[in-house]
């Protein structure tokens, strides 16, 4: 619920990112791996022409952290 606020993935990971670096993503587990795996399968899946540098280097950061296999090419 928390992060299905946004259908954009790069609000998303940023929602995600925050709620991490605050030290809270504890009470959202299922939450964040949900968006994640959304994320993982239908995002990077596609190629990301419209990110920048920071959404693509937090999307890496966050779903490596989270065990997907990512690779450098995907984005």
């Amino acid at each position: 619920m928390l992060v299905t606020i946004t259908d954009k993935p790069s609000q998303k990971l940023d929602i995600i990112d925050t709620i991490q670096r605050l030290g809270v993503a504890y009470h959202f587990k299922k939450e964040i791996e949900d968006a994640l795996q959304i994320i993982y399968h239908n995002d990077c899946n596609q190629v990301q022409t419209d990110d920048d540098l920071y959404t693509t280097a937090v999307r890496f950061r966050l779903l490596r952290k989270h065990g997907f296999n990512v690779r450098g090419g995907m984005f």
